[in-house]
């Protein structure tokens, strides 16, 4: 199967994004967001899980209201 967007290279904008941020806080969260999306491509679940805050709660949305959350795992 060939994709139009390669999914491994998704996450580059952020890095260059997070390279040209001067404001630390900026500078952290969009990095922590590339990790996110790059361990969640790679399926890397320990690394990604290290992304996530002690006690993340999910959010499930549907026609913009939310039906359902659930506590951490």
């Amino acid at each position: 199967m060939s994709f139009a967007i390669n999914p491994h290279n998704s996450w580059l904008a952020l890095e260059e994004r997070a390279a040209a941020e001067d404001n630390p806080r900026k500078k952290a969260l969009v990095t922590a967001v590339r990790d996110h999306m790059e361990h969640e491509i790679k399926g890397e679940l320990d690394p990604l899980m290290d992304t996530l805050t002690t006690h993340p709660i999910y959010h499930f949305w549907v026609r913009r209201a939310i039906v359902a959350s659930a506590t951490s795992l």
